[in-house]
């Protein structure tokens, strides 16, 4: 907590004040920044009259050490001067239906500077499509009307790179397609928005999937030192420590990381589409009839086994028979379906041979009211001994 001239200006976890609230990353933003070594530095200016009051309390269990250092530069009071603000919320929220999620509602004059979010996801299906809405002194429709999280982040088509620059940062991705933890940051340094009267700021939380998330946020601003404080931060944060997908069974292989030959159209890694078992899936992408897509699967000693495969179904996939070590199913698969699905298929069994099995998919072209495209889409492979 941070008071200036007696007012509660700052309240919230120490961690999510500094853009860290899952643990130290590393990563540099212009008024932000996180170091190998734990230290965390703010580099907005915070005005106050007569007095400034810092207070670090410990809600948990366990012992810490802290260690920490204000610059402090004796300077003429100004009317126009506002104090630095800052507040937190966590909460858990169901994904249907959809509704806005509210940052920020306060009275002015002030200047909105900031915000960092934290999401922990359950799911691999994406959770960033809701647009910034933010309200000017009270105007009917928004004076900012956004198109969609990740771009308002600074990134598109849910990049799970981290990444830091001036203005914005992605400070953690688990890299699991959209599930696991997530923390942003973006800053309006070079474009504050000033308000006279009131800001009103929400962000729409628009998922693919019906889940429940964790969502913490930080939004920043400065304040008329009239205006009231801001609400202390509850002590207790909704967000769960283990987001990682359940181990897969024993014999399962991820279809990206095996060995793999196409005649034909595309082949790549796509991730963030589907509840994927680690957030992506070999994506094979506009074959021609006849195309074959060529897989190695380790077989671990001679016998009978049944493949189980977990692959994906969407209005733009395709049809294909399967051939494995050159024994060929007659029956076509068809993957097509009207939204994005991922299901567990057994594809019948086969005797197979060490070291490996050679698994292929033929295109036989796609439903009648498939979109073009012609697309399959595997994630996993796994054979399973039969007695």
């Amino acid at each position: 907590q941070i008071r200036f001239d007696g007012k509660l200006r700052v309240s919230a976890p120490i961690g999510d004040f500094f853009v860290s609230g899952t643990g130290i990353r590393p990563f540099r933003t212009l008024p932000f920044e996180a170091r190998p070594d734990g230290t965390m530095v703010c580099r907005f200016a915070m005005p106050f009259r007569s007095r400034a009051e810092v207070v670090v309390r410990n809600a948990g269990s366990l012992t810490a050490r802290i260690e920490g250092a204000w610059t402090v530069q004796p300077a003429r009071w100004d009317p126009r001067l506002m104090h630095f603000s800052a507040a937190w919320r966590s909460e858990r929220r169901f994904t249907r239906p959809f509704a806005d999620l509210a940052l920020l509602d306060v009275p002015g004059p002030g200047v909105l500077v900031g915000c960092a979010l934290h999401v922990a996801n359950p799911v691999a299906e994406w959770w960033g499509e809701g647009d910034e809405k933010i309200w000017i002194d009270g105007e009917r429709f928004p004076s900012f009307f956004g198109t969609g999280t990740e771009d308002f982040f600074g990134y598109g088509w849910g990049s799970m790179d981290e990444f830091e620059r001036p203005f914005h940062a992605q400070v953690r991705n688990d890299r699991l397609g959209g599930r696991g933890h997530t923390v942003l940051c973006r800053w309006f340094v070079a474009d504050p928005i000033p308000f006279r009267s009131r800001i009103r700021f929400d962000l729409e939380l628009w998922h693919w999937a019906e889940t429940t998330v964790s969502l913490a946020r930080t939004v920043y601003w400065y304040t008329d030192p009239n205006c009231l404080e801001v609400l202390p931060a509850s002590q207790r944060a909704e967000l769960p420590a283990d987001l990682s997908a359940p181990p897969e069974p024993p014999g399962t292989w991820q279809a990206e990381r095996l060995e793999w030959q196409a005649t034909g159209g595309r082949v790549q890694v796509q991730r963030g589409i589907g509840d994927t078992s680690e957030g992506g899936h070999l994506w094979w992408t506009y074959p021609e009839v006849g195309d074959v897509l060529r897989l190695r699967v380790p077989v671990p000693s001679p016998g009978r086994y049944r493949l189980d495969a977990r692959v994906l179904f969407a209005p733009d996939y395709g049809s294909f028979e399967l051939t494995v070590d050159g024994k060929r199913r007659p029956w076509p698969y068809d993957f097509f379906a009207p939204r994005i699905e991922v299901r567990t298929l057994p594809f019948s069994t086969w005797e197979l041979k060490p070291p490996s099995a050679t698994i292929e998919w033929r295109c036989v072209g796609s439903h009648p009211r498939a979109q073009p495209g012609r697309m399959l889409g595997l994630d996993t492979l796994r054979l399973v001994p039969v007695p």
